[in-house]
């Protein structure tokens, strides 16, 4: 089975990499527990906060409840661990003006003690209340390195494709964990330089 792990996150791998990035780090195994989170862009700055809650039913399931203020838009998704190192996420937004659907496939691969290569591939479909629909994928690929026992760094690259255009992203991100409390950053900007850069903070309680 870990063979057939590595042969799905190698392919994933490849069509990040021969392609051409999202930061923070890629979750990918879960475990029982809860936690709350707020998050917010401060590069482009808005009003609106992502607040939202996960909550592992088990060591194979987790669910996820969130909200943005300021957008009005509900989200409901989670993730299922199909064997170590591998899972299936799934994700679905809410908003008045469209519905927005999204699965993907995401894989960790552990190089060292200290260093891991990740993937995820990703589809994402956008229902404008009925006056129209659009697609996209996906693919992240990032190495997470981890700094003693509290700090996590990462960077890699994103590429998503449109019906009408593709881009491709430079990311990098970090974790630092105090106790229950994890404090975290996402910087994400377009190779290309078409697209403003994104730059993200957020703070998580587990319990």
């Amino acid at each position: 089975m870990k063979k057939i792990v590595c042969l799905i996150l190698a392919m994933v791998m490849v069509m990040a990499v021969g392609t051409s990035a999202t930061a923070t780090t890629i979750g990918v195994n879960v475990k029982p527990g809860y936690s709350i989170a707020v998050e917010k862009d401060l590069e482009p700055d808005t009003d609106a906060w992502f607040i939202y809650a996960n909550l592992g039913l088990s060591e194979k399931w987790l669910l996820k409840v969130g909200y943005v203020t300021d957008d009005d838009l509900f989200y409901f998704g989670g993730r299922y661990e199909i064997v170590n190192n591998l899972a299936l996420g799934f994700g679905y937004y809410g908003h008045d003006d469209f519905n927005k659907y999204c699965i993907d496939l995401r894989g960790k691969l552990n190089l060292t003690e200290r260093l891991d290569l990740v993937g995820m591939l990703k589809y994402n479909y956008k229902d404008f209340d009925g006056s129209g629909s659009t697609d996209s994928w996906d693919i992240t690929s990032q190495l997470e390195c981890k700094l003693g026992k509290s700090f996590i760094i990462n960077a890699g690259f994103k590429y998503v494709d449109t019906e009408t255009d593709s881009d491709t992203y430079y990311v990098v991100g970090g974790e630092y964990y105090l106790k229950k409390v994890t404090i975290y950053f996402d910087y994400m900007a377009n190779i290309d330089d078409r697209h403003d850069d994104r730059f993200m903070a957020g703070m998580k309680i587990a319990f």
